[in-house]
Formats: C-alpha cells, sequence, structure tokens
C-alpha cells in the first residue's frame, strides 16, 4: 500500500496525541490487542510510545485508519484548510465518512468495490 507524505509539522502536531492515546490503551492493557487489530508487530506500539521508534506517515496513516487516533484530535480545532496542502492532501485520503461506507456495502460486485475503494485513497 502506498501512503502519502506528510510533513514534519503534522507528525510534531501528532506525536503527543499518538502518545497519549497509546499510554491511555497501555494503561488499560490493550496495547497488544490494538497491535493485532493493526496487524502490527507487538513492539510497535511500545517503541512509538517510548520514543525509541519515530512516528511515520505510514504508523499515523495506520493509527487513524484504526481508530486510534482521530483527525479531529490532531487538528486541534483547527481547520483542515489551515494546514500546508501535503498535510491537507494527507489526512483527506484518510477520511472516509459513514455514508460513503454505507453506500459500499450496498454493492454487491466485490471487485466493483475494490476498485471504488481504490479510487478513493487517491
Amino acid at each position: 500500500m502506498k501512503i502519502a507524505n506528510c510533513s514534519d509539522n503534522l507528525i510534531n502536531l501528532a506525536e503527543p496525541i499518538v502518545q497519549r492515546e497509546l499510554m491511555r490503551l497501555k494503561d488499560e492493557r490493550k496495547l497488544s490487542e490494538v497491535a493485532k487489530r493493526l496487524r502490527l508487530h507487538n513492539n510497535r506500539l511500545t517503541e512509538l510510545l517510548s520514543g525509541q521508534r519515530k512516528l511515520s506517515a505510514y504508523y499515523l496513516s495506520m493509527l487513524i485508519g484504526g481508530r486510534i487516533v482521530e483527525i479531529e484530535q490532531i487538528l486541534q480545532g483547527r481547520k483542515l484548510e489551515e494546514l500546508a496542502e501535503e498535510d491537507r492532501l494527507f489526512l483527506q485520503r484518510l477520511i472516509v465518512d459513514d455514508e460513503t461506507i454505507k453506500l459500499l456495502s450496498e454493492i454487491n460486485d466485490p471487485e466493483r468495490v475494490k476498485k471504488l475503494l481504490r479510487a478513493l485513497k487517491g
């Protein structure tokens, strides 16, 4: 899967939020469960939490896609339009609203659904 790039500014904005959410999951003893759900090695989330592994666009997209971190949390009241173009495009590719998901679930042709999902990802 090709991951779009985002700037260091977005990573720096997201990093404390990601660490806070990972700490919450650690306190709830759910890090391993979440790692399995995201199909990550168990240690990756711990490494992100401790700072041994730097947050990247890849991990950020996985955490947003897995609903561990929400885009609204990262924006912290900012509007998407206020971000640099690279960051705005990165986040827009991760947004799929509930109505779109509902419509896709009603299509009975799996190949058509795959094509539509690829088109949505850009």
